[in-house]
């Protein structure tokens, strides 16, 4: 996930988890050398917008599925 909200340039690293488990009494999860640079998580919610806009997601699970009908 890291490598799409960074453009495969710069570097950012990205977590999926439910909320209960992000926020735990003396335990923080993060701060890793990822989260140092003031550009990416500038960059990120960007990222994030044109993959829901031009629906990107959907075109790598046709495209693969296109591949695989070629396979064959």
């Amino acid at each position: 996930m890291g490598k799409a909200l960074g453009g495969g340039i710069l570097p950012i690293a990205g977590v999926l988890a439910r909320a209960e488990l992000m926020w735990q009494e003396n335990f923080a999860l993060g701060h890793y050398t990822h989260e140092k640079n003031p550009v990416t998580p500038k960059r990120a919610p960007t990222t994030i917008e044109i993959i829901e806009q031009q629906n990107l997601v959907k075109s790598r699970s046709l495209g693969k599925y296109m591949l695989d009908q070629l396979k064959y």
